[in-house]
């Protein structure tokens, strides 16, 4: 509470945008339901249940104005019911974050139903409101409306679920815009389902996976200053961008994060392979860092090699990697064995682990997960489109 009250110290920003003319607001004074009661105490008051809809905007400092609506650590799902089935233009969220560990939202998705049940996707309101203008750089407080005119959906139940990226939520106002009579009745596009955080969780899946491709499609084309055949690597990435806004995350039931994600994320990675072996890598390159240093799925290998090199005590067990990097015009199958050891070929005492590269909520990919390689029976195996692969070697030197 002592870092609330020093926050309600902090400048006030103005805030608000400039929307479309002719923008008809349907929720105004209509009831809503919140998927979790607000709990930020210095906002949170009796009128919570009818501030979103007044039609009123805060003048003041969010986290410390009665008038807004607050939450935190909490995911916020807020229910607008607007009595009847309409026409649905689109939506307003307006809020505000830059200051006091209050960040941006990284999602708001937009639901609507006729019936409160079954729940169709209309949108991305972060996404859609891009193109209106983005919010504020943070570091300093600040008040962003989202909103799209875009939707041309229909319902009776608008739902929001807003997935934050921080641990607090603020919000003074919400709108939902009359969209053509017509619309009633016409067929939904879009995921639907009676689970609206299943249709959550797709949303915001689609949203990392698209998100991890821009990254490493940016850090590829970063690559390319100065790189062989420029023009035509430009071109391909350019082709891989385009396609990168209709990617769409897989089922979620039994998806790993393991990169390569998807089949346009192998492409990024064999522009990635094209400039490493125009800059005169080897086709399989092996190489060693430190360890204990983070290894980026776009680092270029390092020149001079690899080498296992442990010294142990006896019961002592100890691990050391090494990277594989395939800069070939294709997909590698790989065979590994150990030999010149006692124990034979592939002694018993030596636990060999594959290191594949998974993503992270924090957008940062960590070579982190140990599944053991697999073997034929005679080597350890390989195969996939991996343009990188570290082997980790935990050996036990038996007393």
């Amino acid at each position: 509470m002592v870092f609330a009250l020093s926050a309600c110290n902090a400048a006030v920003g103005a805030g608000g945008t400039e929307l479309s003319q002719g923008l008809v607001n349907i929720a105004l004074g209509k009831p809503y339901a919140f998927g979790s009661p607000p709990n930020y105490g210095l906002c949170t008051d009796v009128d919570d249940t009818t501030q979103l809809t007044d039609g009123a905007y805060t003048k003041g400092l969010f986290w410390c104005d009665k008038r807004t609506v607050g939450w935190g650590g909490q995911r916020v799902t807020v229910t607008i019911d607007l009595g009847t089935v309409q026409p649905v233009r689109g939506v307003s969220y307006n809020t505000a974050a830059g200051a006091a560990e209050v960040l941006w939202p990284e999602l708001i998705l937009v639901m609507v139903s006729d019936d409160a049940k079954t729940y169709y996707v209309a949108g991305d309101l972060v996404a859609l409101s891009a193109e209106n203008g983005t919010p504020p750089a943070e570091g300093h407080y600040a008040v962003h409306r989202y909103w799209t005119d875009q939707l041309a959906t229909h319902g009776r139940f608008v739902k929001l679920v807003i997935e934050k990226r921080g641990p607090y939520t603020f919000v003074d106002e919400i709108e939902v815009y009359r969209g053509d009579d017509a619309w009633v009745g016409q067929p939904r596009t879009g995921l639907k389902s009676e689970d609206t955080m299943a249709l959550h969780k797709q949303a915001l899946m689609t949203l990392h996976v698209r998100q991890r491709l821009r990254d490493d499609l940016k850090a590829v084309r970063g690559m390319l200053k100065n790189a062989a055949g420029k023009e035509q690597l430009e071109r391909e990435l350019a082709g891989i961008e385009q396609l990168i806004p209709g990617v769409q995350a897989p089922p979620l039931e039994g998806f790993r994060a393991i990169l390569p994600l998807n089949d346009l994320h192998k492409r990024i990675f064999a522009v990635q392979a094209s400039v490493w072996r125009a800059s005169g890598i080897k086709p399989l390159a092996e190489w060693q860092k430190n360890c204990w240093d983070m290894l980026s799925p776009t680092e270029p290998p390092l020149f001079g090699g690899a080498k296992v090199d442990l010294i142990m005590m006896k019961n002592e067990w100890r691990s050391a990697a090494f990277n594989l990097s395939n800069t070939g015009k294709s997909p590698a199958a790989l065979r590994l064995s150990i030999t010149g050891l006692p124990g034979g070929w592939n002694p018993k005492f030596i636990s060999v682990r594959d290191v594949p590269f998974t993503d992270t909520k924090s957008g940062v990919p960590v070579a982190a997960a140990l599944p053991e390689a697999k073997s034929d029976g005679t080597n350890y195996t390989t195969r996939g489109s991996d343009y990188y692969l570290r082997f980790g070697e935990q050996l036990g030197i038996p007393s």
